[in-house]
């Protein structure tokens, strides 16, 4: 079955398909893994189209995996009740549905056309490619037979791709309502392109609906400060779960909505993630009450907007970096691209008595905690500068904006402490970084950063103020230092 955005149903189909399961390595097949885009590359993609105002259209391959030509010696029997010319087993000439290596074969098949067009592939994201020649822009992202495509010319994209057909390439053009589960408004003339998940949450909700009833009640944060102080971290030692408890179905559909664009629920995704082996229904009914938030709050949406004057400028990369220190450290990153958040990545260690479980550095003071932070903070910037370092131009230093001046002072200048006597040397990277004027490190005194959202349970007031920063509200706010992750909030 396939579904619509809304998830009624589009069309019921069916196809023959390969067994794919008795295939044997290196003998059936060579290669079977296809790229797919990283989530930060789908986010970039959409500020790309804002900032050089292109059109987005989307191409849809029809029967893609029949395309390529199958590049080992297959045979299989056919369906039981049918024959082709009386025999009841066949070669295959084409790369078949549940064939190991379709996908494989067919993004080969698709990176070798586009680039006879003229693209050329990202060396940073393979699903990436990129045309530029003086008028024509051109960016096309990948996903498995799907093509976003942003042009500044829609009929010259359109001719590219009707020469494609040449090579049995069938396909429909249309204009895109959602991707991935996101429901997507691009606005050309305003520059502006609006995210939605409300239907993936209502979809969530159904499926749900036994354990949240007909009429959820309301919730107003993710997670309440109590709640997090109320599990001892003894509990990650235990091993208990409640195998009749949906738990790990709904904290993945937590985590996919925190990972798109609903960013103020990731701190409690990773959160409860810890209980993935030792949950019971009091657990379970914690978890349940991100979904009723979600709920209360669908009408939340994502937004990027764009100067007009913004393309004959380099892009600017900035970054909030925030890391608490408690049996639990967590680390948080927001990566804003031409003031657009981009990416979002909270990171955490698994204390219990002293030791940490989940990575072989332990942090011993709140600076060596933020310096984890900041450095995972450099490594995933250096990810958008590579990628468009390639096409266009990024403006360096990058602003990183931290709370703790000790880190920033140890990071700046090589220097050491008694606390951090076992300062890993990784940490230096952060500091080459600087010296080489690819990073800056901001530090903002006594002020609430919006990367505090994946740190520590925020009480409702201070979860909404960074919720009117990030998502469309109407309550107002003002932005202050010319910073907009520092805000004051008007009566």
């Amino acid at each position: 079955m396939q579904y619509h955005s809304d998830f009624t149903i589009k069309k019921l189909k069916c196809r023959m398909a390969f067994k794919g399961y008795t295939q044997v390595p290196l003998r059936d097949y060579k290669k079977k893994h296809a790229p797919v885009a990283a989530m930060m590359t789908h986010k970039i993609f959409y500020v790309l189209l804002l900032t050089y105002a292109l059109s987005i259209l989307v191409v849809d391959v029809k029967s893609a995996f029949l395309i390529p030509d199958i590049d080992v010696v297959l045979w299989m029997a056919f369906p039981p009740g049918f024959t082709y010319k009386g025999n009841k087993y066949g070669r295959l000439d084409k790369s078949l549905y549940g064939t190991v290596q379709a996908a494989a074969l067919f993004y080969a098949h698709l990176c070798r056309i586009l680039m006879e067009a003229g693209f050329k592939r990202s060396n940073i994201d393979p699903c990436f490619f990129y045309y530029i020649q003086d008028p024509i822009i051109c960016f096309i992202l990948i996903h498995v037979d799907n093509c976003s495509i942003g042009t500044s010319d829609v009929k010259w994209i359109t001719n590219v791709f009707e020469s494609f057909k040449k090579d049995n390439f069938i396909f429909t053009i249309e204009r895109p309502n959602s991707v991935l589960g996101v429901t997507i408004d691009y606005d050309e003339a305003q520059l502006s392109v609006v995210f939605s998940m409300s239907e993936y949450i209502d979809k969530l909700a159904l499926l749900y609906v036994s354990y949240i009833g007909e009429t959820p009640i309301r919730v107003y944060v993710p997670v309440k400060p109590e709640v997090e102080r109320k599990y001892d971290v003894s509990i990650l030692t235990a091993s208990f779960e409640d195998n009749d408890l949906p738990y790990l179905n709904l904290l993945m559909g937590l985590m996919w909505l925190a990972r798109n664009y609903r960013y103020e629920v990731y701190f409690a995704c990773i959160f409860y993630s810890q209980f993935t082996k030792c949950y019971n229904r009091e657990v379970f009914d914690d978890l349940l009450n991100v979904l009723l938030y979600l709920i209360t709050t669908k009408h939340y949406s994502l937004s990027y907007k764009c100067d007009p004057n913004d393309k004959f400028k380099p892009f600017q990369i900035e970054a909030f970096v925030d890391s608490s220190y408690k049996e639990n450290c967590y680390s948080c990153s927001f990566i804003y691209l031409n003031k657009n958040l981009i990416d979002v990545q909270v990171y955490t260690d698994k204390l219990y008595k002293g030791r940490v479980l989940s990575d072989t550095l332990q942090k011993t003071s709140a600076s060596h905690s933020e310096m984890f932070g900041i450095f995972m903070t450099s490594k995933r910037i250096t990810y958008p500068y590579n990628f468009l370092n390639e096409f266009t131009h990024v403006s360096v230093p990058i602003r990183t904006s931290t709370d703790c001046d000790p880190a920033r002072f140890i990071l700046e200048n090589r220097v050491n402490n008694k606390r951090t006597m076992h300062l890993a040397v990784k940490f230096r990277y952060v500091t080459e970084l600087i010296e080489n004027k690819f990073l800056e490190l901001i530090y903002h005194k006594g002020k609430e950063l919006i990367s505090d959202l994946g740190t520590k349970a925020l009480p409702r007031a201070p979860l909404e103020a960074w919720c009117r920063i990030i998502f469309n509200t109407e309550q107002n706010v003002a932005v202050i230092d010319g910073s907009f992750g520092t805000i004051i909030i008007h009566n």
